[in-house]
């Protein structure tokens, strides 16, 4: 075992894997992975000896959407039969050509194959590798291509609105409250007032963020792009944070940012797949970063496009291969979001792709952004509770003469 210091002093480049579950019961937290933790690249391992599963198409599907770079790594070379292996190969070659994908596979053989995909990196070309863990065959071309990778996203660490987004919650004894997460924009220096939320009532609290880790290393600043852990503490004397108050999705921000949670806000979104129809007040998981809550589509316009005219848009439904601009409204508790965030919403087999247009920066009780119907609707049972009152008081009067006793 070697200290991260150790490690960083004598290699040449440090890549962070992020293991990600491959059953289907665990697809939110793939799916979470992929979009809070910011990767560069994606990994897609498959059996050469079970073939392409149900869930290969979920997760190859998921990436797509995501727009992230990928290669695929074909494992189990050595107990696969010749006759499997080559089906394998042969579908998955199928797959990425395929009208969803439209990728190139390369079979990646020697060192040779490793430098033409690195020089020829493009949104279409895949290296596929093949080797075996245990006799280590193909290794050595794998070990090659990542350690010439570099880094695909550019961070601002200039940025003076810090924000840190938490993914994790810790209770350390004599330490007390540790988040850990990443910092997606701006520098996060130790002993530095921060703010924390959002609470299900939409506020933040000040606290102190007093040490920085990171691989069991202390640090005094951490960069965008980086993870870390972060012990905190309250600033009010009264105030006391448990761990149960803290959740998966909250931020730490700079008091002077001027944080403003939303509830509602409006995407972009296209319907990956649906079994029948998408319509008003159709509910689905949003996942957003590490935000993942129920939301309600409460406005659905497709935009429709005719030659020579501008683009127009009508309500209507969706269906599977539909694209619409679309109002959400979170179901629980308001949400940091930001305008150009790429969102995936699902439900069951249902599942759809779309980034961030608009954050009306509201709550659950003053919701600003109300469809026709719900107008509708609340003028009707504002209509129906006045006309019911009179109708109360005369029954009751009625019942008084009624009951009075004759004289």
């Amino acid at each position: 075992y070697k200290a991260g210091r150790e490690v960083m002093s004598q290699s040449a480049s440090v890549i962070n894997f992020v293991d990600l579950a491959g059953h289907e019961k665990y697809l939110k937290t793939t799916i979470g992975g992929l979009t809070g933790n910011f990767p560069d690249y994606a990994c897609l391992c498959i059996g050469a000896n079970m073939g392409i599963t149900k869930m290969t198409k979920e997760h190859l599907g998921v990436v797509l959407a995501l727009k992230i770079p990928f290669f695929v790594v074909l494992t189990k070379i050595d107990i696969a039969p010749p006759k499997i292996a080559q089906r394998t190969k042969t579908k998955l070659f199928k797959i990425l050509k395929g009208r969803g994908s439209r990728k190139q596979p390369f079979m990646v053989k020697d060192q040779k194959d490793v430098d033409t995909v690195l020089k020829n990196q493009s949104a279409k070309m895949t290296p596929v590798f093949s080797l075996s863990s245990v006799t280590g065959e193909g290794l050595e071309n794998l070990e090659s291509y990542l350690s010439n990778l570099r880094p695909r996203q550019v961070w601002d660490h200039q940025a003076k609105n810090m924000e840190f987004n938490i993914e994790e919650t810790f209770s350390v004894t004599g330490v007390g409250l540790v988040v850990s997460g990443s910092v997606s924009r701006g520098r996060l220096v130790a002993n530095s007032r921060l703010l924390l939320g959002p609470f299900s009532d939409g506020s933040f609290k000040p606290v102190l963020g007093k040490t920085l880790q990171r691989k069991r290393v202390p640090m005094g600043v951490c960069n965008a792009g980086e993870g870390c852990a972060v012990a905190i503490r309250a600033l009010k004397a009264k105030e006391n944070l448990k761990r149960t108050d803290v959740r998966r999705g909250m931020v730490l921000v700079d008091p002077s940012s001027d944080p403003k949670p939303t509830v509602s806000f409006e995407a972009d979104v296209y319907v990956l797949h649906h079994p029948t129809t998408i319509k008003e007040n159709y509910q689905a998981v949003v996942h957003c970063g590490l935000v993942r809550q129920t939301a309600k589509m409460v406005r659905i316009a497709l935009r429709k496009s005719k030659k020579g005219t501008e683009t127009e848009e009508k309500e209507c439904c969706l269906r599977t291969g539909d694209k619409a601009s679309v109002l959400f409204r979170f179901v629980c508790r308001p949400e940091v979001l930001h305008e150009g965030t790429t969102i995936i919403f699902r439900e069951g087999t249902t599942k759809g792709v779309g980034k961030v247009t608009k954050v009306h920066c509201d709550d659950l009780k003053t919701t600003t952004a109300f469809t026709e119907i719900e107008k509708r609707k609340a003028e009707m049972s504002a209509g129906m509770s006045q006309k019911s009152k009179p109708r109360e008081r005369a029954r009751i009067r009625g019942g008084a003469k009624k009951a009075a006793p004759r004289l």
